[in-house]
């Protein structure tokens, strides 16, 4: 008697872990069909075969035929606000440095605006990550750097445009330091009918060299403390540093560039157009651009700060100051979010 009452006490039990488990088993299935799907549809970009080039002691550039966009690369992370069924994108284009806390910080930022995000790191697709941020920091060109970043960012927004789970007539950019030469230029290359606005945020004068017109709204942010990688003893900021032409790119189609008669090979010793002055000239000739300099912030208002300090760079003290408050990081989130709306097309929730 007391075998058969454990028995069916046994049996009871069963009745209600069996469909406990097999929901389980069901969702496993379900995750791996899934993955199986995802790498399926992954369509890797064909690997580049660039290589470094050493211009000086401790001074590279890269050479050879730089890498894409490669969706199955384990920098690209693609995420969504889950209470939205087609939000406007905001495509995050990293700096100098390559993805790091403060593109991952960035991204988390928008995405409590409502925006799904892009990220990515175009060293990782280039397979020179190992080398580190200090060296990318210091011992590799701008040049060199946004060449590797515009072309893997070209193909995040060419492929962004394939996805059906975003409003594609609402993309945006966001890009910082390096990353902000890069999305400036994407604001000459973008299809208007896509991306409605970007925003470069501490954009340095020399690399690829800034367009000469602008296909979408392009919004300029410093700091009023940003004095990255400018000479510490001039007290210069970001939006007033200079540099030999020599320093922008002779690589690729400059047309439509200031960079076409200011380059390593074109006038070398002559100076780059600073941005300010750039600013203006755009400004003047009817070109939709921005430019707003924040209090309290330095350079990359996603990290803590502002920190005031230099680096040794290249063999010369530099400025490197970092960061902005809370305050100030709000404020330019603020102003995110009303470029956002006026520049909204349509019911992303729909």
């Amino acid at each position: 008697m007391g075998k058969l009452m454990s028995f069916r006490r046994l049996v009871r039990r069963a009745a209600t872990w069996i469909p406990t488990l097999a929901s389980t088993l069901a969702a496993i299935l379900m995750t791996l069909m899934a993955h199986t799907a995802q790498a399926e549809e992954c369509k890797p970009a064909e690997t580049g075969v660039a290589t470094l080039h050493r211009l000086a002691e401790d001074w590279f550039s890269i050479r050879g035929e730089l890498a894409g966009f490669d969706p199955c690369n384990r920098s690209v992370t693609f995420d969504k606000p889950s209470w939205l069924t087609r939000p406007p994108l905001m495509i995050v284009v990293h700096g100098g440095t390559g993805r790091g806390r403060d593109t991952e910080m960035a991204a988390h930022h928008f995405r409590r605006l409502g925006m799904a995000t892009l990220i990515f790191d175009a060293y990782s697709m280039n397979r020179i990550n190992y080398l580190g941020v200090d060296f990318f920091n210091r011992k590799m060109t701008n040049e060199s750097r946004q060449r590797m970043t515009l072309k893997v960012t070209q193909g995040a927004y060419e492929w962004a445009l394939t996805r059906d789970d975003i409003d594609t007539r609402r993309i945006f950019f966001w890009g910082v330091s390096n990353g902000a030469t890069v999305v400036t230029v994407m604001a000459s290359l973008a299809d208007p009918a896509h991306v409605q606005a970007v925003f470069a945020e501490g954009l340095p004068p020399q690399g690829l060299g800034l367009p000469n017109q602008l296909r979408v709204p392009l919004h300029l942010a410093y700091g009023e403390h940003d004095d990255y990688g400018t000479r510490p003893s001039a007290n210069q900021r970001q939006w007033f540093r200079t540099a030999r032409c020599s320093e922008n790119t002779e690589v690729g189609d400059l047309s439509g560039r200031n960079s076409l008669a200011c380059n390593a090979s074109v006038n070398p010793d002559s100076r780059v157009e600073i941005v300010e002055a750039w600013f203006k000239r755009m400004q003047s000739g009817g070109q939709p651009v921005q430019m707003k300099i924040y209090k309290d912030a330095a350079h990359d208002f996603f990290v803590a700060g502002p920190v005031r300090g230099t680096q040794m760079k290249n063999g010369n003290q530099v400025g490197y100051s970092t960061g902005a408050t809370p305050r100030t990081l709000d404020e330019f989130l603020g102003d995110v979010t009303e470029v956002v709306k006026r520049r909204s097309v349509g019911d992303s929730a729909r």
